[in-house]
């Protein structure tokens, strides 16, 4: 059952972008994302209906859900975007990969646990990777695209936050 939920959120977020990449600036981004998230959230539910015969609403957290949701898929998602308007996507990118480092920071931060050196390794890896990447481009680094770093930045660590919530709540209710 992991592998269908993997997959179907694979499928509709796959086709999110390629919708992206068709329907250009004919819409204003924040438009265009609530369409697609109306239509995720309609696909979702018809997946649920043949995975649960049942969802009893009362027993769901929705303080998670529109957490998740706002962090993951919405706030972070406009960021990343726009980020992309003043950088470049291969840089976008490279920042948002980040958040598996990102994550288990604030989780760790959260429940006051140690982090593995592994982490702190990754982390260090990942920061030099992108001022390598960035290095030979810093004398002609423009404000336009600074604004996209930090943008792309902002996403990542809202993201982040997103998986912090859920395990906040798989913590709490198990």
């Amino acid at each position: 059952m992991n592998f269908l939920i993997y997959f179907f959120c694979m499928l509709v977020w796959g086709l999110n972008f390629i919708a992206v990449k068709i329907q250009g600036d004919s819409l204003p981004l924040e438009v265009a994302l609530l369409y697609r998230s109306v239509i995720a959230l309609i696909l979702f539910s018809i997946l649920l209906s043949f995975l649960m015969k049942k969802i009893d609403l009362k027993s769901v957290n929705w303080f998670t859900v529109i957490g998740f949701s706002l962090c993951n898929f919405t706030i972070s998602y406009l960021l990343l975007y726009y980020g992309t308007f003043y950088s470049t996507a291969a840089i976008v990118t490279l920042i948002f990969s980040m958040k598996a480092i990102l994550t288990p920071i604030f989780i760790s931060l959260i429940f006051k646990k140690k982090i593995p050196n592994r982490i702190y390794w990754g982390e260090f890896i990942g920061i030099l990777s992108v001022f390598i990447i960035l290095f030979p481009d810093l004398n002609n680094l423009t404000s336009k695209f600074i604004i996209g770093v930090i943008m792309a930045l902002a996403g990542t660590i809202i993201t982040s936050i997103g998986d912090v919530i859920i395990v906040i709540t798989i913590l709490i209710r198990f």
